[in-house]
């Protein structure tokens, strides 16, 4: 299971809901499981998930809290559908709300300030962009550049607020960057492994309005062998994976 897409199934199924997986732009990944699994959601009340896909970040969320406020965003026709229906057949369907508009028009139209913002967003700038036009645009940057991605988070979060995302490492110095110069400021930050063999593939990140020291860890999706699973990955995961 590594970090990606987890395949082509029509349904994924988790412990407590299940996720049409097979019109979205962006299938089901580790990436947005792991974003879900990580996010610290403490007492948060209102919360918005940017380009939410299939929904399965905001779908772990609400299993984690159960009291707040969910509201997704998703520009693409398809996936707003396939989020949407995953969210009236989920237990926390009265929790969820789908909005089809970008986060450029949301953020300008939303009159609500959110205690805790997530996102998976659009990362690919400089590599070739995939031949389906509708997962080119889900993968790369054109639509939601990382600049306008700020502003409107920076709009909406309320001052004590988290903003929370995860990106590639190759990616992840240059938001961090843009971040700080709007305000925004790295307070955690995990590092992400395939297996103790490799390189880190992502980061995941949380960010204030409020400066402070950054609390940086790692997480390890394997040990050395391919399916042997480390201990933290399990402990994240295994609310949610059938298989754990």
């Amino acid at each position: 299971m590594f970090i990606g897409q987890m395949g082509e199934e029509s349904i994924f199924h988790f412990k407590q809901f299940e996720v049409q997986n097979k019109n979205s732009a962006m299938k089901v990944g580790t990436d947005g499981v792991l974003l879900g699994a990580w996010t610290e959601i403490q007492e948060h009340k209102q919360i918005l998930d940017i380009g939410t896909g299939t929904g399965v970040i905001a779908l772990i969320i609400a299993q984690r809290n159960p009291t707040a406020i969910i509201d997704a965003v998703e520009i693409d026709q398809y996936s707003f559908e396939e989020a949407s229906s995953n969210f009236k057949s989920s237990p926390w369907t009265k929790r969820l709300i789908c909005h089809k508009m970008s986060f450029q028009q949301y953020a300008v139209w939303s009159k609500k300030r959110y205690d805790l913002i997530v996102s998976n967003p659009p990362f690919f700038r400089n590599s070739l962009k995939a031949p389906r036009l509708r997962r080119s645009n889900a993968r790369h940057e054109d639509q939601l550049p990382f600049g306008e991605l700020i502003s409107g988070v920076v709009h909406l979060l309320t001052e004590d607020g988290i903003f929370s995302l995860i990106l590639p490492v190759t990616e992840a110095d240059s938001f961090c960057g843009l971040a700080t110069q709007a305000g925004l400021y790295l307070i955690r930050n995990t590092e992400v492994f395939p297996n103790r063999m490799k390189k880190s593939h992502r980061q995941l990140m949380e960010f204030s309005k409020i400066a402070g020291s950054t609390k940086n860890d790692a997480l390890y999706i394997e040990q050395k062998e391919r399916g042997n699973y480390s201990e933290e990955y399990i402990r994240l995961t295994s609310p949610f994976y059938l298989h754990f």
